[in-house]
């Protein structure tokens, strides 16, 4: 792969996402039918944006906290449903199912402390939960089932946030017994789709940050096709690798890169992977950020220019409104590994500011307009400049 000098990215030594694109012309023939040599707007991407933008799926790993076991309907339930087929629609409120809720088993959750200084301590402690697993209630529930009475078993994981999902468990139900009874309270391998989830939520957990290379890229491209906009990313030699379905995530990792230029904590975060300091988990994009702000509660961006051109009250109100409309919000969670922070789950949020919000105070407070401008970073995505930066933990 050909090293890419990129333009306003920190390269060679440093973390980037997406190049500023390029227009060129590209035969794409080879790649997709009906096509012709196109004038295609062409970017370079990391090899971070590429498992983002990827639909191969990973595997991330979970803690197995317990299990939901659906029960097989009643025969009166299967019944009724059989009876309302051939009942006008009006007369199916006479004939209500039971409803069934799965029951759920849950293992006792488990103390949660700080990293303990002497390894040995907690080599100790480790050692003496696995010998209690075998007396976990989990365990003993799930082997007492009567399984003619049951249809299904569904794990319930917990991320290092403890954001619960459901697993679903390969194998008939004595398998799926077996596997809650040895994986329970374990961390389990959980396969995803692909690394973006939905909805601007990208599972960051599978990506290999100890082996980044910023010298390794991928060409992406985009271009119009019978009306439609495409998406490819490509090889050095034009072969495919495939083509990005969801053209927001693309918007998304333009907005990343805006973001790690102009905000060094989230670039300091994701250093702190790169160096094997911390464990990524997940990156989550909001376009509709609420975070409401007053002359009470000014940004401090804002604050110094307050006082930097004695700007009046009233002038004050028109740009806070303005700051209300139009936000965007980068979340990158993670966990240190080492230290007091270790296993503890970090946040940094940047708030973006879509700059174009800024259009209703420009006659009237040019001068202000004029400072935030040279703060702004600019993409195929927006003009956006840091509004506010927030590190949370849990």
């Amino acid at each position: 792969m050909k090293a890419f000098a990129c333009e306003k990215v920190v390269c060679p030594d440093g973390i980037w996402i997406i190049s500023e694109g390029r227009y060129r012309d590209l035969d794409l023939r080879l790649i997709l039918e009906g096509a012709e040599v196109v004038t295609v707007k062409e970017y370079r991407i990391s090899d971070l944006a590429y498992y983002m933008l990827g639909p191969k799926p990973i595997e991330v790993k979970k803690r197995l906290v317990g299990c939901e076991v659906h029960a097989i309907e009643p025969f009166s339930n299967r019944f009724k449903a059989k009876i309302k087929k051939v009942l006008p629609r009006f007369m199916h409120g006479m004939f209500k199912e039971t409803p069934m809720e799965p029951q759920i088993l849950m293992s006792p959750r488990e103390n949660t402390c700080s990293a303990l200084d002497s390894k040995e301590l907690e080599k100790h402690l480790e050692r003496i939960e696995s010998q209690l697993r075998p007396y976990n209630s989990v365990i003993k529930q799930v082997n007492g089932l009567d399984l003619t009475r049951v249809k299904d078993i569904v794990g319930i994981c917990e991320d290092f946030g403890k954001n619960r999902s459901q697993l679903l468990i390969k194998g008939c139900l004595e398998d799926k017994v077996a596997y809650i009874a040895e994986g329970i309270t374990l961390d389990v391998g959980v396969t995803l789709d692909r690394a973006y989830v939905a909805n601007g939520l990208f599972e960051m957990g599978a990506y290999d940050f100890d082996g980044y290379d910023n010298q390794k890229s991928y060409r992406l491209v985009t271009f119009m096709h019978r009306g439609e906009t495409k998406a490819f990313v490509l090889d050095d030699d034009n072969r495919m690798k495939f083509e990005v379905q969801e053209l927001d995530t693309i918007q998304y990792i333009q907005l990343l890169e805006n973001c790690l230029r102009i905000n060094p904590k989230m670039k300091e975060a994701m250093d702190q992977c790169m160096e094997g300091k911390a464990m990524a988990a997940k990156i989550l994009f909001n376009h509709h950020m609420e975070i409401g702000y007053s002359t009470s509660r000014i940004p401090e961006i804002y604050r110094q220019a307050f006082e930097t051109y004695d700007i009046g009250l009233s002038e004050m109100d028109a740009v806070m409104h303005s700051l209300n409309t139009k936000q965007f919000g980068i979340a990158f969670s993670y966990i240190p590994k080492t230290g007091d922070e270790q296993d503890k789950v970090f946040t940094t949020i940047s708030v973006m500011h879509d700059f174009q919000a800024l259009d209703s105070i420009k006659a009237e407070l040019p001068e202000l307009y004029s400072e935030i401008s040279k703060m702004t970073s600019v993409s195929d995505a927006g003009t956006y400049y840091l509004l506010d930066a927030i590190r949370g933990v849990q």
